[in-house]
């Protein structure tokens, strides 16, 4: 019998938790101001910051309940979130991505 890509997906999250971060960058691609995604693996789980532009409390509701949806997808992946506005500074001045084990940008620039 063939397993469905949703009954594959959690088992391919445990085995490469950034796949993970591919679902999550689908899940907050609507929200006004997202902008990127940085994470680094601590051996424990991953750190993610979720990077945004002048967010608004509904902005930050809406990612903190994306966050929550990816945990219920994936209850085995062991992930620390964050929200950071980056308040007018220029993306590519405020994160560099060599600091971070992944960079994705949430949409083209």
């Amino acid at each position: 019998m063939a397993q469905t890509a949703a009954a594959l997906a959690p088992e391919l999250v445990r085995q490469d938790p950034w796949l993970a971060l591919l679902a999550f960058r689908r899940l907050v691609a609507p929200i006004p101001g997202a902008e990127g995604i940085v994470a680094r693996d601590h051996g424990w789980g991953l750190d993610v910051w979720t990077l945004v532009h002048r967010s608004t409390l509904e902005t930050r509701q809406a990612l903190a309940d994306r966050q929550w949806e990816l945990m219920a997808m994936y209850p085995d992946l062991d992930v620390d979130f964050h929200i950071v506005d980056r308040q007018d500074t220029s993306l590519e001045s405020f994160v560099s991505p060599t600091e971070y084990d992944l960079f994705i940008r949430i949409r083209p620039s």
